[in-house]
């Protein structure tokens, strides 16, 4: 997968930039956690390329548009940037652009996004966004809006419509609400694995090999939610230098040191 930071930029492997994409199918969203509902949205963009013979591409933002407007709410992300381009990888994505955003980029009219961002730099002959996909300037670009621009131009525009187990709705929000209220087993439902951290592990006081049970600290990444503080049945996977090592059943306590005196 290709990674461009912006439209018309290329990773250092890519192609020189938007130019050489061809009958491009973009699927627009923040995929925070990339939940059911993106994972849809994002099967139907690479299905829908492979038909047109294009390119199947994500487009999100980095940072993320709230975090970004709102840096005192400190929002909790279900992914970091890293994890989320790793999941969008694992869905046949082809190049994923990550928009930098910025309060300067969050004035732009919903005219010059479609027409200068999308349009003119992308080329789509398709778009595809959910149900409840809002752009431009305060989002104040509705579905409405975006299919008269879409229309105009000879694009199809795709809305997909709300992924749902039983009567709940797959959603970023409903997930972190989930999780901040450690339903940890709902929100595995909805995201469709279990939520979890990756990090690096750090010496600590070696306590634990001493009474049979080796233990690891674990650094989380910054900006990522953070599950109330207790005891948790997990699943740990080992890695050194990116490679798989290990997998074990293993017992994690989520809090401050130290865990016991």
């Amino acid at each position: 997968m290709e990674r461009w930071a912006g439209v018309g930029s290329k990773s250092q492997s890519g192609p020189a930039g938007a130019q050489a994409l061809s009958s491009c199918v973009v699927a627009i969203g923040n995929f925070d956690g990339l939940h059911l509902g993106h994972r849809h949205i994002l099967s139907l963009c690479v299905k829908n390329a492979q038909t047109a013979g294009g390119t199947a591409v994500a487009y999100t933002f980095a940072p993320h548009p709230q975090a970004a407007l709102h840096p005192e709410r400190r929002l909790p992300l279900l992914s970091t940037y890293e994890e989320r381009a790793r999941l969008i990888e694992t869905t046949g994505i082809q190049v994923l652009v990550e928009e930098p955003f910025s309060r300067e980029f969050s004035t732009t009219t919903p005219e010059v996004f479609f027409n200068e961002y999308l349009l003119s730099r992308l080329s789509p002959v398709e778009i595809i966004v959910g149900y409840d996909f809002a752009f431009g300037r305060g989002r104040v670009g509705h579905l409405d809006q975006l299919r008269a621009l879409c229309a105009g131009a000879g694009v199809r525009l795709t809305v997909v419509e709300p992924q749902k187990l039983g009567a709940e709705v797959a959603s970023s929000s409903r997930i972190r609400g989930h999780l901040l209220a450690a339903e940890v087993e709902q929100a595995a439902r909805l995201l469709g694995r279990p939520f979890s951290y990756r990090g690096v592990v750090e010496k600590g006081d070696q306590r634990g090999r001493t009474i049979g049970f080796p233990t690891a600290n674990l650094r989380l990444e910054p900006g990522k939610l953070v599950l109330p503080f207790g005891v948790y049945a997990t699943h740990a996977e080992v890695f050194r230098k990116g490679e798989p090592i290990g997998s074990y059943a293993a017992v994690s306590n989520l809090g401050v040191r130290p865990t016991f005196m």
